[in-house]
């Protein structure tokens, strides 16, 4: 489900803004031999992938894991799908490593790294700074019955208090969108 709703997400947003998008994924691939299809949450990174690979444009990614096991599973994975030269891996703790990277003119953020709501919310303070408008950050695990795990618990309240429109698309997914473009396209998915 996830990789489904990203690629429509970025589908919409590469619409408006008609130039290759510059994108951050924080939490890569981590499974071996990925199922077809794009449903798994495990998947966003080969669903980003190849995305950006069937629109024929040098969009950027931006992959971030703490692991350096998840890291080379991901290479592995992309490379033998054929796109792993479309990704950019960093290892580290991501919101260091988005510190580092100072990116400016981010379009897209998928924020996926821990279940720890303290993580994104640092992740999404460094993101905040970068987001281009329209822009997207969607962030993982946001459920509306509470199971233990919200990873946006932090992050959803911090994006209003910068007044920022954020909207739940499943009962898992939220995005936070930076305009009134992007609103329109979050809105067309949610």
């Amino acid at each position: 489900m996830l990789g489904t709703i990203v690629t429509k997400l970025l589908d919409g947003l590469y619409r408006r803004v008609g130039r290759p998008l510059v994108i951050v994924e924080t939490g890569t691939l981590r499974d071996k031999d990925p199922e077809p299809g794009l449903v798994s949450e495990e998947r966003s990174t080969l669903a980003i992938a190849l995305w950006m690979d069937t629109t024929g444009v040098d969009h950027t990614l931006h992959s971030i894991d703490l692991s350096p096991l998840n890291i080379a599973i991901s290479r592995g994975a992309l490379w033998s799908k054929g796109v792993g030269h479309l990704v950019e891996w960093h290892e580290g703790e991501s919101a260091k490593v988005l510190s580092n990277l100072n990116l400016q003119g981010v379009d897209f953020a998928l924020l996926d790294s821990d279940t720890d709501p303290k993580v994104i919310l640092a992740e999404y303070k460094e993101l905040n700074r970068a987001m281009n408008e329209p822009g997207i950050v969607v962030i993982d695990d946001v459920f509306k019955q509470n199971i233990g795990v919200n990873k946006g618990a932090l992050a959803l309240p911090e994006a209003e208090r910068n007044m920022r429109q954020w909207f739940g698309i499943s009962n898992q997914v939220a995005a936070i969108a930076y305009g009134v473009e992007a609103e329109a396209i979050v809105r067309e998915c949610a």
